[in-house]
């Protein structure tokens, strides 16, 4: 009998995973790249085997599978030739995550309001804490998925500034939403009275070597509607000549076409003015000479 003696060694080497049945996981999901920790083993054995390694595998078996899962796998040593060669190794199994996957889209949110607000309030914004989320689902299912309705806000139910939590709804075919919940700021504004004026706009500090007009198909000859917010004594005293709309090109850059300007307003300081349209295009030419 001869009996060859080596001295034990150890290397390190990676961990490669091996999915087994992967096309019989869950319709419509898909397999993302696994995790394995740790990512590393130490192999001991003889000079002769660890110079005959050629991978380390992990066998995980997906079939069946529909969501993300982590199973502890033992680590085998293989030849060349596919054989299983006797090695220690540390730690003898890693924990391996396989990342299973619905197709995903992300899609904007949509809510509408009934009702009215009691007297003396007004909504000045109302904002959602995520203007869109993602979906998940079959292709097929989600594919014409163009937004999420998630409800309708009662004004008349709203007393004063508040928060409201608001859990996203599933439309069919849908399997998960992400974020699951979200946040409606409504912030309101009180007044005593308020009184609304129809109003023409000034243009202030025009360059003498411009013209300013605003476009007809804007209906440029029509007056612009701004609500004045304030106590009944003074909105009493109110006349249109106390307020006026202009624009002050003092403030823009002036080039030749059509750019968007901010209107402004100027009335007493003890007064809030709302206005229904904010800014407006304005046709700029240059003057002709001799006009």
């Amino acid at each position: 009998m001869r009996v060859v003696l080596e001295e034990r060694q150890a290397v390190t080497l990676p961990v490669d995973v091996e999915l087994m049945n992967e096309e019989q996981i869950a319709e419509g999901h898909t397999i993302g790249d696994p995790e394995v920790n740790p990512g590393e083993v130490e192999v001991h054995a003889g000079a002769s085997v660890l110079d005959n390694i050629t991978s380390l595998q992990a066998f995980v078996d997906v079939a069946g599978a529909d969501e993300t899962f982590t199973e502890v796998v033992e680590v085998i040593a293989y030849g060349p030739y596919g054989e299983q060669l006797d090695a220690h190794i540390d730690p003898e199994a890693v924990e391996i995550t396989v990342p299973i996957r619905l197709p995903s889209k992300e899609v904007p949110l949509e809510y509408d309001t009934t009702g009215e607000l009691e007297d003396g309030l007004e909504v000045l914004e109302m904002t959602l804490s995520d203007e869109a989320v993602t979906i998940y689902g079959r292709y097929d299912d989600i594919n014409d998925i163009d937004s999420i309705h998630i409800g309708t806000l009662d004004l008349s139910s709203i007393e004063e500034s508040e928060t409201r939590e608001v859990e996203i709804p599933l439309p069919d075919g849908v399997s998960y939403v992400r974020p699951e919940v979200i946040e409606l700021d409504i912030l309101l504004d009180e007044f005593e009275e308020s009184t609304s004026l129809d109003l023409e706009i000034e243009m202030d500090n025009l360059p003498e070597t411009y013209n300013a007009s605003i476009p007809e198909e804007q209906d440029g000859d029509r007056a612009y509607r701004v609500t004045v917010h304030g106590d009944e004594e003074a909105l009493s005293e109110l006349s249109e000549e106390d307020i006026r709309l202009y624009i002050d090109f003092s403030e823009e850059e002036l080039e030749t076409g059509e750019q968007v300007v901010p209107i402004q307003v100027e009335g007493p300081n003890d007064l809030e003015y709302r206005l229904e349209v904010e800014e407006v295009p304005v046709e700029i030419t240059e003057t002709v000479a001799g006009e």
